[in-house]
């Protein structure tokens, strides 16, 4: 009886390395950009907005990254950004008028909207972003 389940599991085994053996291969890639503070000026600077320079300069420098490195993903844990949003001294100077709550949205929406466009227009069509101890308000955990 244990000679027959040890060979079922032996053939089991032979199988799965012959099926991963012959199987094709697809090469992949990821790259990891950890604390870039890049974005910050985003928050209240949208893109397209008054200096695109800013945008274009670094969208040539992720495409020569990408060309230099590859990655099919960009994985990015956070601190992307300074994360003083809800601040008032903060809200008061790029969004005044507006409540902390939506000064956050607007610079959140400005801010990882222009991620993901930045990095779209490098060529890299997948990124994952986390939340850093930055995006909470920086040391707030």
């Amino acid at each position: 009886m244990i000679r027959e389940h040890l060979v079922v599991v032996a053939q089991l085994v032979a199988a799965f390395f012959v099926s991963a053996a012959t199987a094709e291969e697809t090469p992949f890639s990821f790259l990891v950009m950890a604390d870039w503070h890049g974005a910050e000026w985003y928050s209240h600077h949208p893109v397209p907005g008054p200096d695109e320079v800013a945008y274009w300069l670094t969208k040539d420098a992720l495409a020569h990254i990408r060309d230099l490195y590859g990655g099919d993903l960009i994985i990015m844990p956070g601190d992307t950004n300074d994360g003083r949003w809800y601040r008032q001294d903060w809200v008061d100077q790029h969004f005044p008028g507006l409540s902390p709550q939506e000064a956050v949205y607007k610079a959140g929406i400005n801010c990882y909207g222009t991620i993901r466009r930045l990095f779209s227009d490098s060529g890299y069509d997948k990124i994952l972003v986390s939340i850093g101890d930055h995006e909470l308000g920086e040391f707030f955990l």
